[in-house]
């Protein structure tokens, strides 16, 4: 006889107890493409990758804690991004505990990039802040079309190329995300800008959506190149990124757009600008 619902570590055993909870989320996803959020190839073997909730040998809700450590200003900090988030209706009065579990995370910055408005209420009443309300579009400039324009500027996608120009911090991220993203390196006059990227379709057109900018200052004048680089190797040329990763920095040509839902974070240090959406499901899952 159940003693009533509980919560327990998940680890990537767990992955085909959770699946029919996870595919309830999106059912057009196939199976194994959820895949990532239990294995993916940065996490520490003692490390959960969330957590579920049972009641007996019932799953009736599953909170994924992706982990991570990234340098911020010099120094090493603890990352937790949270999402595939769901409680099962007949269990919504024990959702709590899963909550309860990011009290086990101490100092960690949490993100959640992924909440529906009902998540997000619960999240601000456990201190959460939101930021990212707009997205910055980058579309096609004169410049990308000009013969001679951004003469002695150069990009690089191959990993194996871009890795010695690039330091310990930024090799790491490489490493890291190879298996679920692309990466470009491009040189200027006056520095280098190493980016993160994965492709999505907007207005039915292949679209590049940066993730990750070393030096988002170098990234305006670097653009124009960067576009040639992505029409050539993706039929690409709009670019977004999260307007805070570019830091105020505009980039000649381009638009703000609202996004659709909100992103939050809690963080005892960190501001909204040093927060990333790197080592999270957005990339693992392909998601936004």
């Amino acid at each position: 006889m159940s003693s009533g619902p509980s919560v327990a570590p998940a680890f990537p055993e767990d992955f085909p107890a959770v699946l029919p909870l996870l595919r309830r989320l999106d059912p057009r996803r196939e199976p194994e493409a959820w895949r990532p959020v239990f294995d993916y190839g940065w996490r520490r073997p003692d490390e959960p990758v969330g957590y579920i909730l049972r009641d007996g040998g019932k799953v009736l809700g599953f909170i994924g804690t992706i982990l991570s450590e990234m340098d911020v200003n010099g120094r090493p900090e603890r990352f937790c991004n949270i999402g595939s988030w769901i409680v099962l209706d007949e269990a919504r009065g024990a959702g709590a505990l899963l909550v309860m579990q990011l009290q086990r995370l101490g100092d960690t910055t949490i993100t959640s990039l992924t909440s529906n408005v009902q998540s997000a209420r619960v999240l601000l009443r456990l201190g959460f802040r939101e930021f990212d309300t707009a997205w910055t579009v980058l579309r096609p400039t004169r410049r990308m079309f000009v013969p001679g324009s951004g003469v002695g500027n150069a990009v690089l996608g191959d990993p194996e190329r871009i890795r010695p120009h690039l330091g310990e911090a930024d090799r790491r991220i490489l490493d890291d995300h190879l298996p679920y993203a692309h990466h470009l390196l491009a040189t200027g006059s006056t520095g280098q800008c190493f980016a993160v990227y994965t492709l999505r379709t907007r207005w039915r057109l292949p679209t590049a959506r940066f993730h990750y900018l070393s030096d988002h200052v170098q990234f305006p004048e670097l653009w124009p190149g960067i576009q040639r680089h992505l029409m050539h190797r993706h039929g690409s040329v709009l670019g977004e990124a999260e307007s805070r990763l570019l830091a105020g920095i505009r980039v000649p040509g381009s638009m703000t757009k609202a996004m659709a839902g909100p992103r939050l974070f809690k963080s005892r240090r960190l501001r909204p600008e040093e927060v990333r959406e790197l080592y999270s499901e957005v990339i693992l899952l392909g998601l936004g």
